[in-house]
Formats: C-alpha cells, sequence, structure tokens
C-alpha cells in the first residue's frame, strides 16, 4: 500500500466486505491497514476514509471534510487528548458512536 500511494495513487480504505477483518467497522479497517502498513501515519489513514473516497466519488468540493459547502455529514467519538493526537484516537476508536448527523440532521 505504502508504493501505491507514494506512486500518487488515491488510495481508500472502506467496509465492503470482511475478507480484511472480521466486521464492518471501518476504525478495524483503518487499525488493520495500519497493523498491516506501520508506515501509514493515522493522519494517511483518516485521509482514506475521508478524502481521498470524496476524490474517488468526484465529490472532493462537497465531501470529505468539515467546512462551509460541503454536506453535513458527521459522528462523535470521545476524546480528552490534545490536537496533536486527534487522528491517533480516531483510528484506535472502540467506543460506540453516540450520535451522528447525516444531510445536517441528526440521526442518533
Amino acid at each position: 500500500m505504502e508504493k501505491l500511494c507514494e506512486i500518487g495513487l488515491n488510495v481508500c480504505i472502506g467496509t465492503d466486505s470482511l475478507a480484511s477483518n472480521d466486521s464492518l467497522n471501518l476504525f478495524s479497517e483503518m487499525r488493520t491497514a495500519h497493523r498491516n502498513h506501520p508506515s501509514l501515519t493515522s493522519l494517511d489513514l483518516v485521509k482514506m476514509v475521508t478524502l481521498n473516497p470524496a476524490k474517488a466519488l468526484q465529490q472532493d468540493d462537497r465531501l470529505g471534510r468539515i467546512a462551509p459547502g460541503y454536506l453535513a455529514d458527521a459522528i462523535a467519538i470521545p476524546y480528552s487528548g490534545g490536537a496533536g493526537m486527534v487522528h491517533d484516537a480516531i483510528v484506535e476508536n472502540r467506543n460506540s458512536i453516540e450520535w451522528m448527523i447525516i444531510d445536517g440532521k441528526l440521526v442518533k
């Protein structure tokens, strides 16, 4: 995977099958990718589930980030650390999702 990133391919991580781990949990997919490819940073992995898929769908002008004009889909996970460790906390999250916003509306 490192070589694919190195040559500039848009590598994405998703939950489309049970081939890489035993659940359809995106956090688990990121942890599996990190375990198999330790040179990837947590920031790399978060990009592979947010910005990169938006780019692959040619929707990077409205998906993949929290910014004005982008579709408002978001989740909340517990976190009490500093800003420098937030990507690590996302990848390592094993908690349930307490709430989510889909299309700007609170779902849970």
